[in-house]
């Protein structure tokens, strides 16, 4: 299925992502792709060297620009300069800083805990799961 200046579902979602703010990779993921760590960050490359995917990229980042969007270099611009600001406070620094290395996707991933409570277990038991996924 094709959208709007010729890339398909997910490659519209990819660049939504990646514009974003998300990582090339994350976005890739993210977008539905099989590919996951070293080998979507590669994907994600080639994925941006599509001639459609990189005519649909910039046509994006000239809406958000004519509707006051920043870009993301202009949020790294303006974080790199608070960062260098003697004004601004170390714990908004670290702030930033934090936030920019998860922008980036420096960070580690994040571990989520999934802890279906008692009543959960007993109801999914009861309504007898075919897979026994509880």
């Amino acid at each position: 299925m094709v959208v709007m200046g010729g890339v398909n579902v997910r490659q519209a979602r990819f660049v939504e992502l990646y514009l974003s703010g998300m990582a090339a990779g994350r976005a890739y993921e993210e977008a539905g792709y099989e590919s996951r760590g070293e080998a979507a960050v590669s994907a994600a490359s080639k994925l941006l060297k599509q001639e459609k995917v990189m005519e649909h990229l910039q046509r994006l980042r000239r809406e958000q620009e004519k509707d006051g969007y920043l870009t993301r270099q202009e949020i790294r611009r303006i974080r790199h300069e608070m960062v260098n600001d003697p004004d601004v406070s170390d714990s908004v620094k670290r702030g930033l800083l934090v936030d920019e290395a998860r922008m980036m996707g420096y960070n580690e991933p994040e571990e989520v805990d999934v802890d279906l409570g008692l009543a959960d277990l007993i109801g999914k038991m009861r309504l007898g799961s075919p897979r026994g996924d509880y």
